[in-house]
């Protein structure tokens, strides 16, 4: 954990020392952690607005100091040249002022969304002690895998794709798929892809984990059908109970969907759902959504998968 994930723990525990995710367990009402997450995210919504009005300010006295110089430059009377340089240094010096604050708050926003991150394991695993088995980023079982076998009648390879695939020819193939393609060479995640199994909604109404059910490891199968649990809160650290929840997946780089329609079939406890009929067809970058609905808040979660 880093410092400010240490003081937004420290406020809650009221100590003056550093508290450790078990001293959080124990001292800590379930709800506690994730509702400070919540709270710290607003906050960081909020700093990342005001950073994105003081850069456009910025912006647009930006092309106020250019529009000054290129009439300093033009000037033929001394005085309005002085005069003009004169303005041009006053407003570069605010432009400057302005330019750090916004890249202060965008980085203070940034170093308040990873604390928040940090708090949602420890809120979950406190809040669904026996049931949450998994904290690290799903995984494909196995090393020995088809890079590439498509049973989906969604058109498989999108224009930006051309050039990045072998010469057509089939090098591998899978029986049970209805249609082979050639291998994948050019496709991969984004750098610093946040792959983490715990999120937060768009509009920050939920938070989300998922994990491979009844399973031994955060593993899951290729060309397998199996289960999934998704846990579910509201911003506050209460499990969401009767949601209607709609499940899809795609490969951004393939633009094609599952092979499958998962669907939740089953709230097992309060927030806590089984999803059955999952199965991934491929390896590569995954994005999953979770369309979830209580009431009258209607969110979407995402999560990125690197298989």
């Amino acid at each position: 954990m880093n410092r400010l994930t240490n003081l937004l723990l420290i406020l809650f525990l009221g100590t003056n020392v550093f508290a450790s995710s078990e001293h959080a367990h124990s001292l800590l009402e379930p709800s506690a952690l994730l509702e400070s997450a919540g709270y710290t995210l607003a906050l960081a919504q909020s700093t990342e607005l005001r950073a994105v009005d003081v850069l456009k300010n910025a912006n647009n006295l930006r092309n106020t100091v250019n529009e000054l110089r290129a009439k300093e430059y033009k000037a033929e009377d001394d005085t309005e040249k002085e005069l003009l340089h004169a303005q041009v240094n006053l407003l570069a010096e605010q432009l400057q002022l302005w330019q750090n604050e916004g890249a202060q708050l965008r980085q203070l926003a940034n170093e308040m969304k990873h604390s928040a991150s940090e708090l949602l394991p420890i809120g979950f695993q406190a809040l669904w002690p026996d049931q949450l088995k998994f904290v690290g980023a799903m995984q494909l079982a196995g090393n020995d895998h088809a890079p590439m076998a498509h049973n989906t009648t969604i058109r498989s390879v999108h224009p930006t794709m051309l050039g990045k695939m072998t010469d057509g020819t089939v090098t591998e193939t899978a029986d049970d798929m209805t249609l082979a393609m050639p291998s994948m060479t050019g496709q991969s995640a984004p750098e610093q892809l946040n792959v983490s199994t715990f999120q937060v909604s768009r509009e920050l109404h939920y938070f989300a984990h998922i994990e491979p059910a009844n399973s031994d490891s955060h593993t899951i199968p290729l060309n397998t059908i199996h289960q999934w649990h998704l846990f579910l809160t509201d911003q506050n650290g209460m499990p969401v109970s009767n949601a209607q929840i709609e499940f899809s997946g795609h490969m951004p780089g393939h633009v094609h969907g599952l092979p499958t329609l998962p669907r939740v079939t089953q709230e097992m406890s309060p927030g806590l759902y089984l999803v059955d009929g999952v199965k991934f067809q491929m390896k590569g970058w995954w994005v999953i959504e979770f369309i979830t609905k209580q009431g009258d808040i209607n969110d979407s979660i995402l999560f990125n998968l690197n298989l």
